[in-house]
């Protein structure tokens, strides 16, 4: 399965919402824990439901592409092994 122009994008749109979304847990995070000394049950939450919602996301993108996901995985190995292709 290859990725169409819309495809990518809504992927590129969905990576930069996550990234965002992770930065403003992270501060939140420190300015809580550095300023008052406290986090509450909220903050647990917030960054529980940001862990889990990655892994769904990620068994999402496993499952519907798989062949692609094989492939990434398949690359990184070697990048990561220094095995030239």
């Amino acid at each position: 399965m290859t990725w169409t122009e819309t495809g990518r994008s809504i992927f590129a749109f969905a990576v930069v919402l996550s990234l965002l979304s992770a930065a403003a847990v992270t501060l939140r995070s420190i300015c809580r824990a550095r300023i008052p000394h406290i986090l509450s049950p909220t903050d647990w939450f917030l960054l529980v439901t940001l862990v889990r919602t990655w892994e769904t996301t990620a068994a999402t993108f496993k499952k519907k592409y798989a062949d692609l996901y094989m492939q990434m995985f398949c690359i990184a190995n070697t990048c990561c092994l220094g095995i030239r292709m």
